[in-house]
């Protein structure tokens, strides 16, 4: 099972960041270069890959927790809530990886830089990304009922 949650979450990161590096790319002024997109591609996998697999833990947690219930509403919430969450933390630890040990600034100028705009973008991705599995997932299991 986790071998699989790895395989999906490796794909839909590929398409992510694959998505958003051609969106960056449209949208920029000036054409990066080679170095710039070979680590976009970085940054974009491992924020993805670890947003993935920590969301499809939480679902499946969830699952176990709510077997009677799978498609209460309780559990949508519990989801969703647990999702922005966890997610958030996540990337709060992946952005001080980034900047503390890539970058090599310090913990100090890493928190005294921290803004509430440094997680919209990824928290407005993953909400995205943990809803659209959420719908497939429970149109799913009500076309299977």
């Amino acid at each position: 099972m986790i071998l699989k949650q790895f395989y999906k979450a490796i794909k839909t990161s590929l398409l992510i960041s694959v998505v958003l590096i051609l969106i960056n790319l449209t949208l920029g002024k000036a054409t990066p270069s080679f170095e710039n997109i070979k680590w976009m591609f970085v940054y974009c996998m491992c924020y993805s890959v670890s947003l993935y697999i920590v969301n499809a833990l939480i679902f499946l947690q969830l699952d176990k927790i709510f077997a009677t219930k799978k498609h209460s509403s309780k559990r949508i919430i519990t989801g969703i809530v647990s999702s922005v969450v966890v997610s958030t933390f996540v990337i709060f630890l992946l952005h001080a990886f980034e900047i503390v040990v890539i970058q090599k600034k310090s913990f100090d100028y890493f928190i005294n830089q921290e803004s509430p705009n440094d997680y919209v973008f990824t928290l407005i991705i993953t909400i995205i990304v943990t809803l659209t599995v959420h719908l497939i997932y429970f149109y799913k299991a009500y076309n299977k009922d």
